[in-house]
């Protein structure tokens, strides 16, 4: 379980960081965009913008950026230990 907390706090860090921002960002607003068109766009077309749509909205470009820069952490993580293992 230790493991998991040191894992979730070195992803926290990478992510409020900035490191997974070039990667992460362009899946972010592309996949955000397709979702929130999807799922709010006649809100949006209506002009009927509540605080519960912005939250939808947040939430939909949020989702894609935390997955994909999971995903580059990991693919980083992993790159990295096999440097480690080659190096020792």
């Amino acid at each position: 379980m230790v493991g998991f907390f040191k894992s979730l706090n070195n992803f926290t860090l990478f992510v409020l960081t900035g490191k997974s921002l070039k990667t992460a960002l362009p899946v972010a607003l592309l996949i955000g965009t397709i979702l929130s068109s999807v799922n709010e766009g006649q809100d949006i077309i209506d002009l009927k913008i509540g605080f519960a749509t912005v939250v939808r909205i947040f939430v939909n470009y949020l989702i894609p950026y935390l997955v994909s820069s999971y995903g580059f952490f990991i693919g980083t993580s992993k790159k990295s230990e096999k440097i480690d293992k080659q190096i020792s």
